[in-house]
């Protein structure tokens, strides 16, 4: 549908032509990987939902698959790392909390 916009039209007005459900269904996966990187599941569940996603979408869009699958797990790490760095700095090495920190 976008390259008959692109094909049909000049670029400034294919551009005005956007695909809501594509915007949401793109925020959602976002927030979906987000979640399961909170949630610490893993990286391969979420990379398989972003596969898929970025399968289905990527012919919508000017964008590859791989280049979406990438942007998606990057919400996935953004939280997944900040978490286990945030981990470590609050467990000693035992797997306990450190001193004056409680539970």
């Amino acid at each position: 549908m976008k390259s008959v916009f692109d094909q049909q039209l000049e670029k400034k007005h294919a551009k005005a032509f956007r695909i809501p459900v594509l915007e949401e269904l793109q925020l959602v996966t976002h927030i979906w990987l987000y979640i399961q990187g909170y949630l610490g599941m893993d990286y391969s569940l979420a990379n398989d939902h972003a596969t898929q996603t970025s399968n289905a979408i990527s012919g919508l869009l000017d964008q590859s698959a791989d280049a979406l699958r990438t942007d998606f797990n990057q919400s996935y790490y953004l939280v997944f790392e900040n978490l286990k760095q945030t981990n470590h700095r609050l467990l000693d090495g035992n797997g306990g909390l450190r001193n004056g920190l409680t539970s």
